[in-house]
């Protein structure tokens, strides 16, 4: 099998790890900005392990150079996170996790003004059609109404933590992947401990083995090693594949949400979703015609 399937294998592999987190998230019974701080602290040990076995050194010259960057990117990390996993106690897993990736359809809006990079007149159009997604999602026009609104607003900040994400990693430049996870988690670790701190009620847990090892097992399994899987692959494909097969994480949280969760899905938010993803994944592959270039978002660190 050649280098660059086998890297899609283990790409599509991380990025159906970050789509479980919704929905394993839910039997963890624990406060979401403790989780995010434990998440962060636990995979940040681990990679830190793996990167000393596998003898890498960190580039302190392009840390240092980045440090600002990489501190706002953990920021947004450290808020798109908490934000998200509220969402995910106030709303179904999939309406959380959809309109989260409302963020790509607001990166093309502020690109522009923040990068200074062009923006194609006609993606506008996208960026509406991601927006009536949002709002189809949302439950808006359901008699049942399968979200909360408090879900659904947690779950629009989540995407503005997701659009920080992009735009301070778009900043960075000539930084090692690891050495990007490692200081971005470390930052967020610093902006997710006193949301954590101030919210959790510590007297009312008990860490048994059982939530220990779910624990464990997140940080580990759902976090560093999907991180690592997800940074292994990337330089071996195509940016273009990167952008598009990131978009499983939602449909296999959306799935996910359905067969094990049993949480319903109007056909609205069926519709909702579908323009939601399609918008933004057409923003990948349609050409500018002026410049015949596709415009990328860097997805590094995103979850």
């Amino acid at each position: 099998m050649k280098k660059e399937n086998i890297a899609k294998l283990l790409y599509i592999l991380s990025i159906i790890l970050y789509g479980t987190t919704g929905c394993f998230y839910r039997f963890i019974d624990l406060p979401a900005g403790l989780f995010s701080l434990l998440r962060a602290l636990i995979c940040v040990i681990f990679i830190i392990i793996f990167v000393v076995i596998i003898r890498k050194k960190p580039n302190y010259e392009m840390i240092k150079k980045n440090l600002l960057w990489l501190f706002l990117g953990g920021t947004s990390i450290g808020f798109n996170w908490i934000c998200l996993f509220e969402a995910y106690n106030n709303t179904t897993v999939a309406t959380a996790s959809l309109i989260n990736y409302l963020a790509p359809a607001l990166f093309i809006v502020v690109a522009p003004i923040i990068l200074k990079e062009k923006f194609p007149p006609y993606k506008i159009i996208f960026v509406f059609t991601a927006l009536i997604g949002v709002i189809l999602v949302s439950g808006f026009f359901n008699d049942t109404n399968n979200g909360s609104i408090k879900g659904v607003i947690l779950a629009i900040f989540a995407s503005i933590g997701y659009l920080g994400i992009l735009i301070f990693n778009k900043k960075q430049n000539g930084v090692e992947p690891f050495d990007k996870v490692i200081i971005e988690l470390l930052s967020a670790s610093i902006v997710i401990a006193p949301y954590a701190i101030i919210k959790t009620d510590f007297s009312a847990i008990t860490f048994d083995y059982k939530l220990i090892l779910y624990v464990l097992g997140f940080g580990i399994f759902l976090t560093a090693l999907a991180y690592i899987l997800y940074l292994g692959s990337m330089e071996h494909m195509a940016s273009l594949h990167i952008a598009i097969l990131s978009y499983i994480e939602p449909v296999t949280s959306v799935i996910l949400s359905i067969v094990i969760l049993k949480e319903n899905l109007s056909i609205y938010g069926i519709i909702g979703g579908v323009l939601i993803l399609s918008s933004t994944i057409l923003c990948e592959v349609i050409n500018d015609k002026k410049t015949n270039k596709i415009d990328q978002i860097d997805n590094n660190t995103e979850l």
